[in-house]
């Protein structure tokens, strides 16, 4: 059974997602200028806030400074608002987000797919400069046909745009979140260790039987810990384990747990995929832990759905561990072909002349 792994990955997939600061020539360091993101809405919903992670030069406190959107016209900012735009706020006193400015009026209905540019301009106070200055801070992976574009006080298209993802979240009249909240590469999580009782893993739901036949994730080890063992739970009831032998396993580097053969899982149920020591081995000086990204809690909705989930706690009853609101796990399930899942018949079929396997991950699929 062949391995087939999406061309575009998701940010859950790029150890290297981190933050970066743009171009120098993107800053905005003069009072005319401003800078503009080219963002894709993924919802129809009026947008009605918005907040960035910038990057800061020099003391910019005693600046003040709006956000707004703009319709597309030739692949820059048009100057025709949609909505209009947020009350003033101060300039930030070192890199970081800005905090969500809420527009005065929303946008309006928005068509999926159709470009708007969210527009950062200076509005009074201090004087901007080479040294006081303010820009958008970048993830290290360019998601779509997203760009970044700079305003030298005269037109947009004198700097030439910058093909770039900025770090930025945009809110919905419908509550959602879209962009992209994580501003750090991934590291060790900041839950216990997998030693002794305690456990590290996912929670998931999907709205239709899947087959699993494999996880893939990302781990650290320190010392010399035990097996590692990987636990599918359907609800609180054990459905499969299998483990990797510690000697195989490299700190910081990935880990793929394959089946023998592909564990069938029931729709609309909670799924746990827990990480344990075989025999509740190690201690804290011996031990792996789950890799994950940490992100406002406030905007993981952007990065994964509301029941995908890293959780942490003791024991072998996954539905009474702990949900992290602030870490998203570096943990991926392998599925059988997916036609074949679709099927819900109590075993599945009618998919299998397809054949392969496929990682899923919340870029990819639809989760319930």
């Amino acid at each position: 059974m062949a391995a087939s792994y999406p061309f575009t990955l998701s940010p859950l997939e790029m150890s290297g997602w981190a933050a970066a600061n743009i171009s120098s020539s993107h800053n905005m360091d003069a009072d005319a200028e401003m800078i503009a993101w080219k963002h894709f809405p993924q919802s129809a919903s009026p947008i009605t806030h918005i907040d960035i992670h910038a990057n800061i030069g020099g003391t910019i406190t005693d600046t003040n400074f709006t956000v707004e959107v703009q319709s597309d016209s030739a692949d820059a900012p048009s100057g025709t608002l949609l909505g209009t735009a947020s009350a003033e706020w101060a300039g930030i006193a070192a890199d970081g987000w800005i905090g969500e400015k809420a527009l005065a009026t929303d946008t309006g209905a928005l068509t999926i797919g159709v470009p708007v540019w969210i527009v950062v301009k200076r509005s009074s106070g201090g004087s901007l400069s080479a040294t006081d200055f303010f820009a958008f801070r970048t993830t290290a992976i360019r998601k779509g046909l997203e760009k970044l574009r700079h305003h030298n006080g005269t037109n947009w298209t004198t700097s030439a745009a910058q093909l770039a993802t900025p770090i930025a979240v945009v809110k919905h009249s419908n509550g959602d979140y879209v962009g992209h909240p994580i501003t750090a590469i991934n590291a060790a999580s900041g839950e216990a260790d997998i030693f002794g009782t305690n456990r590290l893993g996912l929670k998931m739901r999907f709205g239709c039987q899947v087959k699993i036949q494999a996880i893939k994730c990302q781990i650290s080890k320190t010392g010399s810990p035990a097996n590692l063992e990987c636990v599918i739970y359907e609800g609180s009831t054990e459905k499969y384990s299998t483990s990797i032998a510690a000697a195989v396993l490299v700190n910081s580097d990935e880990a793929i747990f394959w089946f023998s053969s592909a564990v069938l899982l029931a729709a609309n149920t909670d799924i746990y995929i827990i990480l344990r020591q075989a025999s509740n081995g190690g201690d804290n000086s011996n031990d792996y832990d789950l890799r994950s990204f940490a992100v406002n809690a406030a905007y993981i909705d952007a990065i994964v759905p509301s029941n995908w989930r890293m959780v942490a706690g003791t024991g072998d009853d996954p539905t009474a561990f702990t949900v992290q609101t602030d870490e998203v796990a570096v943990m991926l399930p392998i599925l059988v072909d997916t036609a074949l899942d679709l099927d819900e018949t109590a075993s599945g079929g009618g998919g299998a002349a397809l054949g392969g396997v496929k990682v899923i991950h919340p870029g990819h699929i639809i989760v319930q």
